[in-house]
């Protein structure tokens, strides 16, 4: 990615998150409500990246775990999603450490 693209990405979340702050869909405006969005931006460009022709797709995972984690957390804080909602769906984050164990099983690579 270059240094463009950075900064579009980052003028849209800002501007995403400001624009919810003046609707009232975000009572607060600071860090903990731009992380969220963050860490959504970031795995959605790990994903997007990893994607491309050529390029070692297993970081794939790590890019969906953050867009997972960041949209769920995002829509908690406007209230789409509730907190006990939130803690139920906490419950399966060993998935996670399996899948990864999986992923190393399955995708061993080119045999010397």
């Amino acid at each position: 990615m270059n240094g463009r693209s950075a900064a579009g990405i980052i003028l849209v979340v800002v501007g995403a998150v400001a624009l919810l702050a003046n609707l009232g869909m975000m009572v607060r405006f600071g860090f903990a409500a731009i992380w969220p969005l963050a860490a959504a931006a970031v795995g959605f460009m790990i994903m997007r990246d990893s994607g491309r022709p050529g390029r070692d797709h297993r970081p794939a995972i790590i890019g969906l775990v953050l867009f997972l984690v960041g949209a769920i957390y995002f829509l908690r804080d406007i209230g789409l999603v509730s907190s006990y909602a939130l803690r139920q769906v906490g419950k399966f984050w060993p998935v996670l450490i399996i899948a990864l164990g999986v992923m190393q099983l399955i995708d061993r690579g080119p045999r010397e």
